[in-house]
């Protein structure tokens, strides 16, 4: 009996306690006495506000102590992101809601949309009647049709749409209307649904000031899934559509990301007001844009983030545990509160964590964690997939397992640090190695070794791993003491190592070479503590991290061949105008009349080609222009003129070689001593060409830093040809032995593509070559009654180089000008042979028109010229 007294005194007791604290009522006023057990103030001086309280100085209470609500922007919305994922329903004000308003096309809904609507019932969706057989049934008043629709749809997978329903806009109200609470009828809508009350001016006042401002219909029956936003004009539709520009921007942040959690971030991340948690009032709080850009506060589920795709979570996140899914990157840059008592599980993909991290985790064979200079975690880390640390100060505090299979990355330069036990799984189990460290470096690696501790254990390591992998270019071992592990790296020879590439050719090779002479000065510049190297070895880490395989296209891009092999184009236009104006002159022995004052003529050139030699890349080549001349004869056997000439050359070259463009304006003077009466001649010209040439080409350091360069230098060609023969003749037909002399100097300008540190810079060059000729040439001349003539013709020429010119040229990068080299490209043919034929016709004795055409064969340059054109007599 002294018991049963003894309990109900302490039950009174707790009742009085009770009722002392309960301070205040929902539906608002502030509390006569404030409960000093949960103080929540505003601001740490503003007196304590109890749990039940709305409002405080009559202003709606705002519950979080850091919290700043701003006038001009109250929802705190970033109004430069924007998403066609919206989608206003209906499209036109005030037109009822049907089931074709959710679709894009006649039967075909839309999936993965926000739906935002403008209004719903004015009675409240208690007003309605859950049973079906009632004309005030909630399912009449929607319409069977679109009731079905949205039971559907949000429990369709391919659906994945998001509903937003303003609550209404009648003060009186407790609750929603139908539309907004039409969950209270079918549970399943939840999950998809968002109800928004509207927090509006006053009667009487404007500017959106806090204390202003009053709620509109409540949240009610649907306070589970409301969320309060404030309204620009006074109406839950404008609230409504500020929840909707919100996940509109989670959309757009978080691509991929279901309708569903999307949801879960706009009502998770709500700043909460009124009563304290939920209420029936303002739901689950007030709307916080900048926030929801955050991410999720909870997370209890899996995050399946799609292939190629980046998520950063910078929110605190409290309680719950991640499964990670789906092969994209989610970053956890803010600290998160996962229950210690359950593993994180990386189960594809990369999760990359940049702060603490309160639980163990666990990565499978799939999965990949990336560990920062700020990542500590709380718990054990067991390994079966890839831990990549690339931090200096990373801490597990419990320990780690690498698993057989497991791949461990160690950055040189970082250390990771367990506070328990490193276990190394580095057996071999049916055929497949053990656990593998893969030590890595973002920094240049010199030829001369470099030692680092990777791995700490506080209370030592157990096992060792199978399998040392490093970048391409990098030797790597690793050795373990009692409680860490040390990486010992150093670079490859570049020359080396591509040349006992089984299938690297010559242009490969060359630029190796280059590239190990560069790294040898590179090297002499580290040790001696240059800082004026820095970005070049920055560059050349990125070169050292990439694949130099005989495929790959970076040795390719570095080798800078097209400076040395354009020359060749150079002096293929020289040759081009030569032949031309070689043309002329023969026809200037064939003429019956070239003008008692003068002669004027005009041709158009067109040439296609390739340059082509093994071991380089190769390049197609196209050459266009014109040449104008005017000549006049002296006495009977002497003709002189002068030509102006203008080409363009463009040669594109393949294997990453780039391309170049040159216009080449050009003066000739010419002359031929003997007509077509002497059977002994000779003609020649010498020239003078000016070149502009525009290259641009990539310079590929990794797929990540492809750069272009492009610059313009300008060149000068001076030309000189001489020819002789013996026309014999039998009647209309000719036979023409003839020997002659080239020669061609090109003046290269100097160059620097200044714009990537492996950029070539070069100084002036200048090229020359001379070469012999020997020949045969045939014509048949055709008369007709009329008075003209015609005269087909066609010649073999051989051609041979009396000097070697190879067109290579000493350069350096532009990023460590004293370590020079010679650069190598597709150089001049010493022997060439050209075939042409071509036709005269001689209208009258004062107009002819003329077609040749001119093959030049040999195994590095193939090309092909057309010329046409007319002469006038004066």
């Amino acid at each position: 009996m002294k018991r049963n007294l003894k309990n109900m005194y302490v039950y009174a007791l707790l009742l009085i306690l009770l009722s002392c604290g309960s301070g205040g009522s929902k539906s608002g006023g502030a509390s006569a006495s404030p409960t000093p057990s949960t103080p929540i103030p505003l601001t740490p001086s503003e007196p304590v506000i109890g749990v039940n309280d709305v409002y405080y100085d009559n202003a709606i209470v705002i519950r979080e102590k850091y919290f700043q609500y701003l006038p001009e922007n109250p929802n705190r919305i970033n109004n430069s992101i924007t998403s066609d994922a919206v989608k206003k329903i209906p499209s036109t004000a005030g037109t009822p809601i049907t089931k074709q308003d959710y679709e894009v096309s006649a039967g075909v809904p839309m999936s993965r949309k926000i739906f935002v609507h403008n209004f719903g019932t004015t009675q409240q969706v208690t007003d309605f009647s859950s049973d079906l057989a009632d004309s005030n049934s909630y399912r009449a008043a929607i319409g069977a049709e679109l009731m079905d629709e949205y039971i559907a749809r949000v429990n369709s997978y391919a659906g994945d749409n998001l509903y937003i329903w303003p609550a209404g806009d009648a003060k009186g109200n407790k609750n929603p209307s139908l539309q907004g609470g039409l969950p209270y009828f079918e549970n399943s809508l939840e999950k998809s649904w968002i109800n928004v009350v509207a927090l509006a001016n006053k009667p009487g006042t404007t500017g959106l000031e806090w204390k202003d401002l009053e709620p509109l219909s409540n949240a009610g029956v649907a306070k589970s899934w409301t969320i309060t936003a404030v309204s620009e004009d006074g109406t839950s539709a404008k609230a409504a559509e500020n929840v909707a520009t919100v996940a509109g921007q989670l959309y757009e942040k978080f691509p991929g990301m279901k309708m569903e959690m999307i949801r879960q971030i706009i009502l998770s991340t709500a700043t909460d007001i009124g009563a304290l948690g939920t209420d029936d009032i303002f739901g689950i709080g007030l709307l916080n844009g900048a926030k929801a850009l955050g991410g999720p506060v909870y997370i209890n589920d899996k995050i399946v983030v799609p292939a190629s795709k980046t998520w950063e979570f910078s929110n605190y996140i409290r309680g719950g545990k991640l499964e990670k899914e789906g092969a994209g990157k989610l970053i956890l840059k803010g600290d998160t509160g996962f229950y210690s008592w359950q593993n994180t599980e990386i189960n594809g993909g990369i999760l990359d964590i940049r702060g603490r991290h309160s639980s163990g985790i666990k990565i499978g064979s799939a999965g990949t964690l990336i560990t920062n200079s700020n990542t500590k975690i709380g718990k054990d880390v067991i390994n079966k997939g890839i831990l990549k640390n690339v931090g200096k100060g990373a801490i597990i505090e419990g320990n780690y397992t690498a698993e057989y299979g497991s791949v461990t990355e160690a950055e040189i330069g970082t250390k990771l640090i367990v506070k328990g036990t490193v276990k190394i799984d580095g057996r071999e189990r049916n055929q497949a190695l053990g656990s593998t460290l893969r030590v890595l470096n973002n920094n240049y690696v010199t030829a001369e070794p470099t030692t680092a501790t990777v791995i700490e254990a506080e209370k030592g390591i157990e096992g060792k791993f199978e399998k040392v992998e490093t970048d391409e270019l990098i030797n790597g071992k690793v050795e373990n003491t009692e409680n860490s592990i040390k990486a010992t790296i150093s670079r490859k020879n570049v020359e080396d190592y591509v040349n006992n590439l089984s299938d690297s050719d010559e242009m490969q090779k060359n630029t190796a070479k280059n590239v190990e002479v560069s790294f040898k000065e590179l090297d002499k510049k580290i040790e001696e503590g240059n800082a004026d190297i820095s970005k070049f070895a920055l560059s050349a880490a990125k070169l050292q991290k990439n694949s130099l395989s005989s495929s790959s296209s970076a040795l390719d891009s570095l080798s800078g061949q097209i400076y040395a092999s354009a020359q060749a184009l150079t002096f293929q236009q020289s040759q081009t105008v030569n032949k031309d104006l070689s043309n002329r002159l023969v026809m200037l022995g064939t003429l019956d009349n070239v003008g008692d004052k003068f002669g004027l003529w005009i041709s158009g050139i067109g040439a296609s080609g390739k340059l082509k030699q093994d071991g380089y890349a190769e390049g197609k080549t196209k050459v266009y222009g014109g040449e104008v001349g005017i000549d006049k004869k002296f006495g009977e056997n002497l003709i002189l003129g002068t030509a102006l000439s203008y080409s363009n050359a463009n040669v594109k070259f393949n294997r990453h070689g780039g391309e170049s463009d040159s216009g080449n304006f050009g003066i000739s003077l010419y002359g031929r001593v003997g007509n077509n009466n002497n059977p002994l001649y000779a003609q020649g010209r010498v020239g003078l060409g000016f070149v502009d040439s525009k290259v641009e080409r990539d310079i590929i350091l990794s797929s990540t830093d492809v750069s272009r360069a492009k610059i313009k230098h300008n060149d000068k060609v001076i030309s000189g040809y001489l020819e002789t023969g013996y026309d014999v003749k039998k009647g209309d037909f000719v036979f023409t032995p003839f020997v002659g002399i080239s020669h061609d100097t090109v003046q290269r300008d100097a160059f620097n593509e200044e714009n990537s540190q492996f950029g070539l810079k070069a100084d002036k060059k200048t090229y020359n070559q001379t070469s012999g000729l020997a020949g045969i040439r045939a014509s048949q001349s055709f008369n007709f009654k009329n008075g003209s003539k015609a005269t087909v013709q066609g010649y073999v020429t051989h051609q041979r180089a009396l000097n070697n010119e190879d067109l290579s040229f000493e350069a350096s990068y532009s990023g460590l000008p004293n370590a020079k080299f010679k650069v190598k490209g597709i150089g001049l043919s010493k022997n060439q042979t050209w075939v042409g034929a071509g036709v005269l016709n001689e209208v009258t004795p004062n107009f002819a028109w003329y077609l040749n055409y001119d093959g030049k064969v040999d195994k590095k340059v193939r090309n092909n010229v057309f010329t046409t054109g007319v002469r006038v007599n004066f």
